[in-house]
């Protein structure tokens, strides 16, 4: 995530595992309040430039989100026992790495869930 100019509010959020830069990376030009966040194993830092230590307080924590399989299969549930539940932070607030359920769909039956009306 790349913040290069305002004001912004980030909280509540997983930022792990990026392959490529940092977690967060802030401009001179932003004022940011970064909190409340669980961060892991970003590629290069947790933080860069003008945020470069956001990680470091306000309720921020470094540790394994427990995901229930972000490898093979790309499934960023977190498992029973996440240090993400106790925060509330993800988009996942109930544990669980079963199996999810997959409805079949056509492309033009998905198109046409976001046509203007």
């Amino acid at each position: 995530m790349a913040l290069n100019n305002g004001t912004c509010l980030i909280e509540k959020n997983i930022i792990a595992l990026n392959p490529v830069g940092d977690g967060i990376r802030c401009s001179d030009r932003v004022e940011a309040t970064i909190r409340d966040n669980l961060v892991w194993m970003n590629e290069d830092e947790n933080g860069a430039g003008a945020c470069e230590d956001w990680w470091m307080g306000d309720g921020n924590v470094v540790a394994d989100p427990l995901f229930c399989d972000p490898s093979f299969g790309r499934d960023f549930r977190v498992m029973e026992g996440s240090p993400a539940l106790e925060m509330q932070a993800g988009a996942f607030l109930t544990p669980g790495c079963d199996e999810v359920p997959v409805r079949v769909s056509t492309w033009g039956g998905l198109k046409s869930r976001f046509r203007d009306p």
